[in-house]
């Protein structure tokens, strides 16, 4: 079997036995178990794996595989609802479309909500920080801006550090820049 195809069987065992709250590699014949493989083998079966494939990930013979998806086949699961339920939650994990209920409790939910007002409100106090300060450079650029254009625009190539210079030097006279 192929490495991702080894790595994709592998993502899946870790939601089912999430979902499900087990591990369905221990030898027992658990209904709650059995259902698990039962899931597992049937989403594994849609994203193509064959039958002898998935015996080998569960340690099960390939006829125990086709019985387990046969069941899909025949609609017993719908008789089932809880295990239905369960399926569609594994495949949406797996697929990563899960409703956000099916992930959290309600404790747990509340808990994250909070969390995220607060972080909403400090990320509103940043963008309103950061928005006076663009406000000032935009104003300083706007005061600079038509010097700095001239400079940008009247600068041969090369000549940076030339005209640096030259301002530096204009500076340190002895000048007096007030307006009278």
């Amino acid at each position: 079997m192929k490495e991702e195809k080894l790595l994709k069987a592998r993502e899946l065992r870790k939601v089912v036995e999430e979902v499900f709250g087990l591990d369905i590699m221990l030898k027992n014949r658990s209904r709650q178990r059995v259902d698990a493989r039962i899931v597992y083998a049937k989403i594994l079966r849609e994203h193509g794996y064959t039958f002898k494939q998935i015996g080998r990930l569960l340690v099960k013979d390939h006829s125990t595989i086709i019985h387990y998806c046969s069941m899909f086949d025949r609609g017993e699961i719908d008789y089932i609802p809880e295990l239905k339920k369960k399926y569609r939650l594994c495949r949406d994990m797996f697929r990563g479309e899960a409703p956000i209920e099916h992930l959290y409790t309600k404790d747990e939910l509340i808990s994250e909500l909070i969390k995220t007002k607060q972080e909403l409100s400090l990320l509103h106090l940043k963008y309103e920080e950061l928005k006076n300060y663009k406000q000032q450079r935009d104003m300083e650029e706007h005061k600079w801006g038509s010097i700095y254009r001239l400079i940008r625009e009247r600068t041969p190539k090369y000549m940076e550090d030339a005209v640096e210079r030259r301002i530096n030097a204009m500076f340190n006279t002895n000048y007096d820049y007030q307006e009278t």
